[in-house]
């Protein structure tokens, strides 16, 4: 007889997780192994056991279907599978009130345990299918940062004062930055890295007081120009003027491409000359207090 007690087994989250701005889920790898356990019980049902010996067998195995069957929006990738999904629960649903409503219950059938696990059976060779047919993939830690992080927080490469002054639309390129990085998209994250740069930039000038018309010419240059005759730091308005010249422009045009490794250059050349900007407005006491 096999210890049926599976409290130890937590119940379960998702198989999938959103990843924010994405339509990319991350795999929850944990939470497949969790939904083998107690299924894996049921290859193990002997003629004769009652409710109490087959509750949480039933129960936990249930919990793991009903996370196939009923959460489409988590899982959208295991349609094929959720047929036998519903098929298996739906027949342990069934010998389970049998069970509960006979009071002289001989336990499970021959017959029962033979359609659990002919549906069990039924159930592994869909999944196992399907899953093979999942786009799945490992990317490993790049340079000193993880994938997780360039994922979920790419605007953590700022120190908290950094962060916390950073305008909507620069933490935005930095975070499409941070994902571009994740899968070898170079010129991708150079893009955004100086995107996220020239945003700052503009938020300098905006903090400065200066207002834009459809007439006046905008672009990081103009605004780089303007810091400086108003008070910024010479040497950091120079390094973004250089950043400006010798590597974004260059990558406006379609004959500039960038590698995995100048991707990553250009999100930290960036994200430092941006630290910098925004040191410069605290020194001008730009932010309240």
């Amino acid at each position: 007889m096999f210890n049926a007690n599976l409290s130890f087994l937590s119940f379960p989250t998702f198989l999938f997780l959103d990843i924010p701005g994405m339509e990319m889920k991350k795999i929850n790898v944990i939470d497949f192994y969790r939904m083998a356990e107690p299924l894996g019980y049921l290859k193990l049902l002997t003629a004769g056991q009652h409710l109490i010996q087959i509750h949480n067998i039933f129960s936990r195995s249930q919990h793991w279907l009903d996370v196939i069957c009923t959460n489409p929006s988590n899982i959208v990738q295991l349609e094929r599978t959720k047929p036998s999904a519903k098929a298996l629960n739906d027949i342990l649903s069934m010998v389970f009130e049998r069970i509960l409503k006979d009071d002289r219950s001989d336990g499970l059938r021959s017959r029962e345990i033979e359609e659990i696990q002919g549906a069990l059976h039924r159930f592994e060779i869909i999944f196992a299918e399907e899953c093979s047919d999942l786009a799945t993939f490992y990317v490993g830690k790049i340079r000193l940062f993880s994938v997780n992080m360039l994922i979920d927080r790419a605007d953590n490469a700022f120190e908290d004062s950094i962060r916390k002054r950073l305008s909507a639309q620069c933490l935005e390129d930095i975070r499409a930055a941070g994902k571009c990085i994740a899968f070898e998209l170079g010129t991708a994250a150079g893009f955004h890295s100086y995107r996220a740069l020239e945003a700052t930039a503009l938020h300098y000038v905006t903090r400065l007081g200066k207002t834009f018309t459809d007439k006046d010419k905008r672009d990081l240059f103009v605004y780089l120009e303007f810091i400086e005759k108003n008070g910024g730091d010479k040497d950091v308005v120079q390094v973004s003027q250089q950043i400006r010249s010798k590597k974004r422009n260059p990558l406006m045009h379609p004959t500039d491409n960038l590698s995995p490794d100048e991707g990553i250059d250009a999100f930290q050349i960036s994200t430092s000359a941006i630290s910098e900007l925004v040191r410069d407005m605290e020194q001008q006491k730009l932010f309240p207090n």
